[in-house]
């Protein structure tokens, strides 16, 4: 439990620590480490790593995954919002696609749709579900996996989901650098984020409800939950070459639901980034078939 501790502490920012406190028991100080325990820093957590520890276990789980709610209070309200955006002869990439909910329900209304996930235990669930849609492994941080994708593809669109939060800040340019990769000089990209406050309003159910064993194993992995303020998607990207194209607020509905039965919903917001048009005026200020189907 200490080495989990540990781990956790070591990935988790300062901001973010205090709901793995509450569910790991809190980190302790390094004059309480065992012998055995290491502390040492690495540049970058492995963050395929994690997710293929969260969802190997998953595979053995009985209770859902925490953010695995069903289409209807997730892509079905997204899909609306950003279709008239979809190129006609572009991929949907479902980035982070995990075992593939969300996945197939844009397959059937699209049909030009794609999952990825940096986890090989994620794409075999969502493969095994769903065997016409194709699934891929891939690490947003494998520059030259990134780069093969493309060349394979072309530009694509990119629908994802609650996955920005979980890359520290520090890494967020390497990851968007990728994005901008897949998206080339046409794609678009419709991103669902939790708000920097959904993290604290998450530890405050955790500390009156108890925590739900979904949340356990994601901290457990070394996942840590976090916020995107609603306009660093398109800082990273470039304001230069993205604009929005749309923007709401929104809910991220999880599976952990209230003692009276409601479902618990965290603050997020909505929004389409796409190319800026030539000579289209930047606003800082207000800016805050090829694949799919076997």
């Amino acid at each position: 439990m200490g080495e989990l501790v540990t781990a956790v502490h070591r990935i988790i920012p300062p901001a973010a620590r205090s709901t793995a406190a509450r569910v790991l028991g809190g980190p302790r100080s390094p004059t309480h480490h065992r012998p055995e325990e290491k502390t040492v820093e690495t540049d970058m957590p492995d963050y395929a790593a994690s997710w293929e520890t969260y969802w190997t276990a998953a595979e053995t789980a009985w209770e859902p995954s925490l953010w695995d709610t069903e289409p209807e209070l997730a892509s079905a309200v997204d899909l609306p919002r950003f279709a008239q955006f979809l190129g006609p002869g572009r991929c949907l990439l479902d980035l982070g696609c995990g075992n593939g909910s969300q996945t197939r329900h844009l397959a059937r209304h699209i049909g030009r749709v794609m999952g990825a996930d940096a986890s090989a235990a994620a794409v075999r669930a969502a493969s095994a579900q769903d065997p016409h849609t194709e699934y891929l492994v891939l690490d947003m941080f494998d520059s030259p996996a990134v780069r093969a994708l493309h060349d394979r593809m072309g530009d694509v669109d990119l629908y994802m989901r609650t996955v920005l939060h979980q890359i520290l800040p520090e890494h967020r340019p390497a990851f968007a650098e990728s994005l901008r990769t897949l998206l080339g000089a046409t794609g678009v990209l419709a991103l669902v984020e939790l708000i920097p406050g959904a993290e604290e309003h998450l530890d405050d159910l955790v500390a009156r409800y108890g925590a739900p064993p979904s949340l356990s194993r994601v901290l457990s992995a070394g996942i840590r939950p976090g916020g995107v303020d609603q306009h660093e998607a398109l800082a990273l990207l470039g304001p230069g070459r993205f604009t929005v194209l749309a923007e709401s607020d929104a809910k991220v509905h999880l599976t952990y639901r209230f003692p009276d039965g409601n479902r618990v919903g965290l603050p997020a917001y909505f929004t389409v980034l796409g190319p800026r048009r030539p000579g289209e005026v930047i606003d800082l200020a207000s800016s805050a078939s090829r694949c799919g189907r076997r």
